[in-house]
């Protein structure tokens, strides 16, 4: 038999005794036994990381994300070639006889498993099934809602026509007897051999009436094949299917978030004690102000990269499906979320434990969480332009200009003379709003009073530069908005790239 499945997992993989493998345009990649695909590929010089799925391994070479350490400049069409060029010992002979299951074997199977799905339906446990109950059956069985009339069709087939319900005896005969020459109808006597006779004299009857029954017959065929061909759900069904599966995915990931936790909360220790009792920085000094945003804002766009930057073949081919963008973006962002929180709160109540910033702490971590959300934006954008192995490297060198160096206040004051030099530091730095945010607080709570000339000078400076912009609801409204204002800009340029780049992957 001939079967198509989508995604399977290795170990059902290798219960197929031979897999044709197509490339793009349909061309031959790979044809002989599941069990030998692998060792195929590696020979060509393709090396399977550890702990990936094959099956998945394998669709990935087919989409050419797989470098191959034999072909430096390898592109997927030269698949084509190499299979035209396999040697014998390559691939082994195809599968012929296939494994020994018996037709008994296999009939027993496919009852006990239709038995099985009855039980569940049958709520009644009378033996019988109306319309609706056959329907939720069938639904049950394929994974497809079908059309009423393929339902009433088939009640007639199993029970004869006008019946108002099928028995389970009728059920499992009809469908058991579907693997045999001819299928058992109610309306048609068993084995009947008039009947047989009657089927082979319609096959030869003259050429011109054969082609309009069979014309009449493809186009029932595809009437019935479009009322039984799946229909993805909308969008907010997707996204409720995606959201079980993203955070099934994300308590999975306890490991990498360990690591990311023990980052922040080393690097808050740091900046704490560095702060307290090493720098004995002033508390409303907007210096380490500037380095904590920036050490988070860095951290936690590393951290969501991963989230649109891992495995991109396998959405490529779920976006070749039916995916639905918006439900993938979304159900993602929003897990991801979650790891934000989390991450937020643990860097800076570690830093305010130690540090003793005399501001509340409610009020303290708003500016920080402002920032968290910024750079998921800068994270999620990278991902979607730059390769993952390269997405780090990025996110490091943007996080540095756009927030260590735009947002210190020294360069801050160059650039805030108006013009399109203030409307660019606006719309890329994180920092020169989140950090205004922190002042802010800062100053309504302290209330300093500068001593000397040098922290006169600094505090003057800060203040000007900070307090530059406002919209009319304070700075910190003003940096508030602007920051909201940046992240849409960035998720909505994330959401852009992951939809129209990479067009050409998608298989």
């Amino acid at each position: 038999s001939i079967m198509v499945i989508h995604q399977p997992r290795y170990s059902l993989f290798t219960l197929i005794d031979d897999v044709l493998l197509l490339g793009r345009g349909g061309s031959t990649v790979y044809l002989g036994p599941a069990a030998e695909v692998k060792a195929y590929f590696e020979s060509l010089g393709f090396s399977m990381p550890e702990f990936e799925n094959p099956a998945d391994w394998f669709m990935d070479i087919i989409s050419g994300t797989v470098e191959n350490r034999n072909i430096p400049n390898f592109v997927p069409e030269a698949l084509f070639d190499l299979w035209d060029r396999r040697t014998p010992d390559q691939v082994p002979a195809r599968t012929v006889t296939g494994r020994s299951v018996t037709a008994e074997d296999a009939h027993s199977v496919l009852r006990d498993i239709l038995d099985q799905e009855w039980d569940k339906i049958d709520a009644s446990k009378n033996g019988m099934m109306d319309e609706t109950e056959f329907q939720e059956l069938l639904a049950s069985c394929c994974s497809v809602i079908p059309d009423v009339d393929i339902v009433r069709d088939l009640m007639s087939r199993m029970a004869g026509n006008g019946s108002a319900g099928v028995s389970k005896a009728q059920f499992l005969a009809y469908l058991c007897s579907l693997g045999e020459e001819i299928a058992h109808d109610a309306e048609t006597p068993r084995g009947s051999k008039a009947t047989i006779e009657r089927n082979i004299s319609m096959c030869s009857v003259g050429s011109e009436s054969s082609s309009s029954a069979s014309n009449s017959s493809d186009e029932d065929d595809f009437e019935s094949g479009q009322r039984m061909r799946r229909q993805m759900p909308a969008c907010p069904a997707q996204f409720g299917t995606m959201l079980v599966r993203r955070s099934v995915q994300w308590w999975r990931m306890q490991r990498q978030r360990l690591l990311f936790f023990f980052a922040l909360t080393f690097g808050a220790s740091f900046f704490g004690a560095l702060d307290r009792y090493w720098a004995k920085q002033l508390l409303w000094d907007a210096t380490p102000l500037l380095y904590l945003h920036t050490a988070l804002a860095l951290l936690l766009a590393i951290f969501s990269l991963r989230v649109f930057g891992h495995a991109q073949p396998l959405f490529w081919r779920e976006r070749a499906r039916g995916l639905s963008m918006m439900a993938h973006f979304w159900s993602r962002a929003l897990i991801n979320g979650l790891d934000l929180l989390i991450l937020t709160l643990a860097f800076t109540a570690v830093y305010y434990l130690i540090r003793q910033p005399d501001v509340p702490y409610s009020c303290w971590v708003a500016p920080f969480l402002f920032a968290a959300m910024g750079a998921s934006g800068w994270g999620y954008l990278v991902s979607n332009l730059v390769s993952p192995a390269n997405g780090p490297f990025v996110v490091t060198l943007l996080m540095f200009c756009t927030c260590a160096l735009l947002g210190q206040f020294v360069n801050l004051a160059i650039f805030l003379r108006g013009g399109l030099s203030e409307d660019f530091i606006g719309l890329v730095s994180l920092t020169r709003w989140t950090v205004a945010m922190s002042f802010d607080y800062g100053l309504s709570e302290l209330h300093p009073h500068p001593k000397g000339p040098k922290a006169r000078y600094e505090y003057d400076l800060e203040k000007s530069v900070y307090e530059k912009r406002d919209i009319g609801i304070g700075p910190w409204g003003t940096a508030a908005l602007a920051v909201i204002g940046q992240t849409a800009l960035l998720y909505l340029a994330s959401f852009l790239c992951m939809r129209y780049r990479n067009t050409d992957k998608i298989v």
